[in-house]
């Protein structure tokens, strides 16, 4: 069984900013964007046990404040987000401009992450601008350069100021690789659909430079299978810089401004093969996640589903491997696989990495001896008895379908012998006063912001 004094957390790469919505007009996207299937509002039938708390039902906030959710700020040189926040009684959805065009995010933490993407992505244009200076400049200016990127307290605007007419070179060709596939080798049976991403060609054949790619993005923090095309091309300009020699990989990079959240962080807390896995080339991480799990005793049946899934980038995919390896021996882990597996979009992706990093935050308060999925929710058992129905949402508002999925899953749990005093609603981020009241008059515990410290 895991041990209640080994931290069970996993630091998760994501590329976030392929959650956009349908609203990405500008092809800044290069998968499908996936917005959450919307839950059906229909209301739950009446039913003489349901509790009149769970008839109370409410819509959500029209708008919150994004700058009360938020732990960026709304407006930078490089974006400027809605002051307005819509809800769907979980997940928030923030609207964006930046230079390349408009779209929308959906969750409080992908939004966090993509404005770190953002500034990763200006930061990486400006040094590219700078060094397409200086190579039609001569090469003597090169250092210079350097000196700009790491000296300065605000080197974008620096860049900007000094390089402000200086052109890009051009740009690397924008392949399509919509269905966003992650290449996973089935001895000899590869799914089509996921064959393009993975292949090392989808980094080396327009990338160029897979290995300076690589270790830039991790640099960066950012998932070098990201998704969001302005930034991957600009990672494509600045390895290829590398590789012919103009700078190191490691120069100037450290500034980027804004932090990942927990969600795009350093690899400190991953097991060291998981680290060693995710420099490697795209088709060997997957053999070496394959042959770990086989090697770990879980079946193949429960790996697949997430190994063959298209919706989670490679690097998603070889973290999750670390975290299974990690927790092996916890009763319910191909449950809980067979869970993440059924991710049909981004942000359905984005909800089961967001699971993880709550169960392992409670792991570390009490261990966790089991988990189980009921009415696709997932809960976890600790050995103090608790039995923690986890929500990765934004702000749970008690509209119908929240009313109807509590009800279904705590009669399934009752059906189980789980004690009503042990029952706890587990949240990312916050409930309303409706559904706090509903949850406490059937006298379930209730523990909201377990996310909020996450930057």
């Amino acid at each position: 069984m895991l041990s209640a004094k080994k931290p069970f957390t996993l630091v998760i790469f994501l590329s976030v900013s392929a959650c956009a919505s349908h609203q990405d007009k500008h092809g800044l996207f290069d998968s499908p964007s996936h917005n959450e299937v919307a839950a059906s509002d229909v209301m739950p039938e009446q039913s003489a046990k349901r509790p009149a708390s769970f008839k109370k039902l409410e819509e959500p906030p029209k708008y919150f404040a994004a700058a009360d959710v938020l732990s960026v700020p709304l407006r930078s040189e490089n974006y400027t987000i809605s002051e307005a926040a819509p809800s769907n009684g979980r997940y928030l959805t923030f609207a964006i401009k930046t230079e390349d065009g408009a779209y929308t995010v959906q969750g409080k933490q992908f939004m966090e992450d993509h404005v770190h993407e953002l500034n990763a992505l200006a930061a990486l244009r400006e040094k590219n601008k700078a060094v397409a200076f200086a190579r039609s400049a001569g090469t003597a200016v090169i250092t210079p350069i350097k000196s700009v990127y790491t000296t300065v307290t605000a080197p974008v605007t620096a860049a900007k100021n000094v390089y402000g007419n200086a052109k890009g070179m051009v740009k690397s060709v924008r392949k399509g690789v919509g269905k966003a596939a992650t290449f996973v080798k089935t001895r000899g049976n590869m799914p089509p659909e996921t064959a393009e991403r993975e292949e090392d060609g989808f980094i080396s054949g327009f990338f160029g430079r897979p290995e300076a790619i690589r270790k830039l993005a991790f640099e960066m923090k950012v998932d070098p299978y990201t998704h969001f095309t302005p930034l991957r091309d600009e990672l494509t300009e600045l390895a290829n810089y590398h590789a012919a020699g103009q700078f190191g990989v490691d120069q100037g990079l450290s500034f980027v401004p804004g932090v990942g959240s927990i969600i795009i962080s350093s690899l400190k807390t991953a097991d060291s093969l998981t680290r060693k896995t995710l420099l490697k080339t795209p088709d060997e991480m997957a053999d070496i996640n394959r042959e770990r799990l086989a090697e770990a005793g879980i079946s193949k049946e429960s790996t697949e589903g997430v190994l063959l899934n298209a919706h989670f980038t490679p690097t998603e995919k070889t973290i999750f491997t670390g975290l299974v390896i990690e927790a092996k021996d916890l009763e319910g882990i191909e449950v809980l696989m067979k869970h993440a597996s059924g991710a049909q979009s981004r942000p359905q992706v984005f909800s089961a990495l967001m699971l993880v990093e709550m169960l392992g935050r409670l792991h570390d308060d009490s261990k966790i001896e089991k988990v189980e999925v009921h009415h696709d929710v997932v809960v976890a058992y600790q050995a103090d008895s608790t039995a923690n129905i986890v929500l990765p949402y934004d702000y749970l508002s008690w509209t119908s379908y929240n009313a109807k999925t509590v009800w279904n899953v705590t009669r399934s749990l009752a059906a189980k012998d789980v004690k009503t005093r042990n029952v706890r609603f587990v949240l990312a981020g916050d409930l309303s006063e409706n559904s706090r009241k509903a949850l406490e008059t059937r006298r379930w515990g209730v523990r909201r912001n377990l996310m909020a410290d996450v930057l």
